[in-house]
């Protein structure tokens, strides 16, 4: 269920994009001229495992770039399956937590593959924003 989740929250066209979804990006770079924010994130799961795995968080053009060259060497290497399970055990969810199997016994005290739809939906939201949506402090 977590997968699903994720897949729907972070990069839907996923399995359908290779490591840049420019179509997702023209989406989030409209929004943002239009809010005059920075609201709308455009990176693919691939390009937001490149900055994981290699990159800071700082968000400046640079770091963009640098993200869609390993973001295309990640696809040359690897199946889109395995992007995404690499993306899903290394993310930061929180309290120290590093992955869905990490997080999924620290806040449940169960596997990630027993994860109920409420749970996996609440740990989706702390990938976005860990420190507002803490597993532990939902009722």
């Amino acid at each position: 269920m977590y997968k699903e989740a994720v897949l729907e929250s972070e990069d839907r066209r996923f399995y359908q994009h290779g490591p840049v979804d420019y179509y997702g990006l023209a989406r989030a770079m409209l929004t943002n001229i239009t809010t005059f924010s920075f609201k709308e994130g455009g990176s693919t799961i691939t390009q937001q495992l490149s900055k994981n795995l290699c990159l800071s968080f700082e968000k400046d053009l640079s770091r963009k770039f640098a993200e869609v060259f390993i973001a295309r060497d990640l696809e040359k290497m690897y199946s889109k399956d395995e992007i995404l399970e690499m993306y899903l055990n290394i993310t930061y969810l929180g309290e120290g937590n590093y992955g869905i199997q990490a997080a999924s016994q620290y806040y449940y005290h169960i596997d990630a593959i027993d994860l109920n739809k409420q749970q996996s939906d609440i740990l989706v939201k702390t990938l976005k924003r860990p420190s507002v949506y803490n597993p532990s402090k939902v009722n």
